[in-house]
């Protein structure tokens, strides 16, 4: 079929434009992909939800948050959690930041906040901040 062929010329060519994927990222996308399968229902629908907290340092929390909340309000509202970014007392240099939520749904946050973290670091790196 012609149009198919077409079809699967257009994919083969925007797959040689992006390039492949790191066997790196493909090895992180299927041990994702295992785990998530390998969850029982009753841990991701727990009722009480889950939380992680990790550090982050506070010349980046500014970037991490965004304009006004905004970054932070994004991942919220796309992934049903809560984010709270918090000082520690004593400790200037870093801030934390606590993601609350149902199990997958706090997974897919702090991947999405994780990004948002690098991104603010390569941006600060740049600037030399």
């Amino acid at each position: 079929n012609g149009g198919l062929e077409r079809w699967a010329d257009e994919v083969n060519g925007v797959s040689a434009m992006v390039g492949e994927r790191s066997e790196a990222e493909r090895a992180g996308r299927e041990l994702l992909s295992r785990t998530t399968d390998a969850l029982p229902s009753h841990v991701v629908t727990e009722p009480r939800g889950f939380a992680t907290t990790c550090i982050v340092p506070s010349r980046l929390v500014g970037a991490i948050i965004g304009r006004g909340g905004a970054g932070i309000q994004e991942v919220q509202a796309s992934t049903n959690t809560r984010i709270v970014v918090r000082e520690i007392a004593g400790d200037a240099a870093n801030h934390t930041m606590t993601i609350a939520g149902p199990l997958l749904n706090v997974c897919s946050a702090y991947m999405l906040m994780m990004k948002r973290y690098m991104d603010a670091e390569k941006l600060c790196d740049r600037d030399g901040s």
